[in-house]
Formats: C-alpha cells, sequence, structure tokens
C-alpha cells in the first residue's frame, strides 16, 4: 500500500512541461543531461533557468515559445522536463 505525505511548497511550485497549462509563462528548473535529443534541445536555447511559454498542445506535442523561437517538444521529451 502506498503511503501519502504532504508535499513541500517547492515540490508544488515545480510540475513537469507536459502538465504545465498554456498561455503561462515559466522557468526550466531541471532538465536532462545533454544527450540525444536533450543535446539537440540544450542547442537551441533551452536550459536550466530559462523563461519559455507553453503556446499550444496538440496530440504529443508541446509547443513553447523559447527567446521569440518555436520550439516543437515531444511528450516524451516534455514529461523529463521540469518547470518552476
Amino acid at each position: 500500500m502506498a503511503t501519502l505525505r504532504a508535499m513541500s511548497s517547492q515540490e508544488q511550485s515545480r510540475l513537469c512541461l507536459c502538465d504545465a497549462p498554456t498561455g503561462q509563462a515559466w522557468r526550466v528548473a531541471h532538465l536532462p543531461p545533454a544527450e540525444g535529443a536533450f543535446a539537440k534541445a540544450r542547442a537551441m536555447g533551452l536550459r536550466e533557468g530559462r523563461s519559455l511559454e507553453v503556446l499550444a498542445r496538440n496530440g504529443r506535442i508541446t509547443l513553447v515559445r523559447l527567446s521569440g523561437a518555436r520550439l516543437a517538444i515531444s511528450h516524451d521529451l516534455a514529461k523529463r522536463i521540469t518547470l518552476q
């Protein structure tokens, strides 16, 4: 049986990109190591501390605005990116 615990205020203020509401600005709190697709995302400017806006979702794709550019991120990547 799973036990429930209270979430800290820091945990409550963080969520994954795949769950972030559209139309809001967020700051990237955590991005996995620069391997594979994450290396390419980092090369396009997606890094910890950077601000982004979630523009839309279409199926398993999340569209974000990052420094004036739009970037489409797959659900598999978005669920591993933490925002605050």
